[in-house]
């Protein structure tokens, strides 16, 4: 009994450790199992996290060979830069070049055609010498025909107002003697004023004549003068632009000098340097020569003259059917004259 009881209590034993064995045996599979779980899923994340290298590795190499490759095409693009700017820098030194030699041809053509406009104006101003020297001697001539006709005007009317007085006492005598003398002497007394009627009507066709005559060659004077004034005035408006044309190109010539010698422009001494010609050797502006300026002087002044001359008579001797516009509408003397 006593050795059945210890068999029962070892066997109980050994059953309660198999049971133990059993539950460590369980515990470890799980175990085992919730490793392997484990493992396989560190697995998987392994090679997802290799393949996700390798696709940033690849990518990384993609963008490598792009950066590489662009690279390459920025030094080529710089290379083709490099070489156009060269061909700028070229172009450029050649068109400086051409500038420079059409700077000079400007040059040369302005100063050919400043010294064309200078004998273009010396002709003209000879041309303009001869012509006021025909135009004196045509004033002179009718300056003299003027006279001539104020004189026969003026004997005109000293013989109008001599006749106006006989023919008044005349017209006295006739009503003196209308009551004293028989009506045939009054009929020879009438006979007489018809005579003298008529004589009066042709003196005052003939001072009407003279007067109308006296008009026209006002107006035509007034055409011919106005005409010369206009074109002087035109020929001194020419030589002034020829003038200011001139001062601009002594102003693109010498800028410097042209500033020191009080032209109102600025510049460097560097530039002063540049300019080779100097105030005495350049070509002086288009002006009036000394020959010309007497004979234009000599023919305003005969103008003037005559126009006072006419004035005067207009003045003193008022004609019939005369343009009150002819003395007015004359254009002023040019700036600077003095009257004779």
């Amino acid at each position: 009994l006593r050795s059945a009881a210890q068999e029962a209590a070892a066997r109980r034993q050994a059953e309660a450790e198999v049971g133990l064995l059993r539950e460590e045996m369980k515990r470890t599979e799980t175990t085992r199992r919730s490793s392997h779980e484990e493992i396989t899923r560190l697995r998987q994340e392994l090679w997802e996290t290799r393949e996700q290298l390798a696709k940033s590795e690849a990518g990384k190499e993609k963008t490598v060979a792009e950066l590489i490759s662009q690279i390459h095409q920025m030094r080529e693009q710089c290379d083709t830069s490099r070489v156009t700017i060269q061909q700028l820098e070229a172009r450029a030194n050649e068109e400086a070049v051409t500038n420079s030699k059409l700077r000079q041809q400007l040059s040369a053509v302005q100063q050919e055609r400043h010294d064309s406009r200078a004998a273009q104006s010396s002709e003209e101003l000879a041309r303009e010498t001869e012509k006021n020297r025909m135009l004196s001697g045509e004033l002179d001539e009718t300056r003299r025909h003027l006279q001539e006709c104020l004189s026969k005007l003026e004997t005109t009317q000293e013989e109008t107002a001599t006749l106006k007085k006989e023919r008044d006492s005349l017209a006295q005598q006739l009503h003196e003697q209308s009551t004293k003398t028989p009506p045939a002497a009054i009929d020879t007394t009438s006979t007489d004023v018809s005579l003298l009627q008529e004589t009066i009507t042709e003196a005052r066709k003939e001072i009407q004549q003279i007067r109308q005559n006296s008009h026209e060659r006002e107006t035509k004077l007034h055409q011919h003068f106005g005409g010369l004034l206009q074109g002087q005035k035109h020929q001194l408006a020419e030589t002034t632009q020829a003038l200011k044309h001139a001062r601009h190109l002594l102003q693109l010539k010498c800028p410097y000098q042209y500033a020191e010698q009080g032209g109102g422009m600025t510049g460097s001494p560097d530039r002063a340097s540049s300019c080779k010609e100097s105030p005495e050797t350049m070509s002086p502006p288009l002006r009036p020569s000394n020959d010309t300026m007497p004979a234009l002087q000599q023919a305003l002044s005969d103008a003037q003259a005559l126009m006072k001359d006419i004035q005067g008579a207009k003045e003193d001797r008022p004609l019939q059917h005369q343009d009150p516009s002819l003395f007015t509408s004359l254009p002023p003397p040019m700036r600077g004259w003095q009257e004779p």
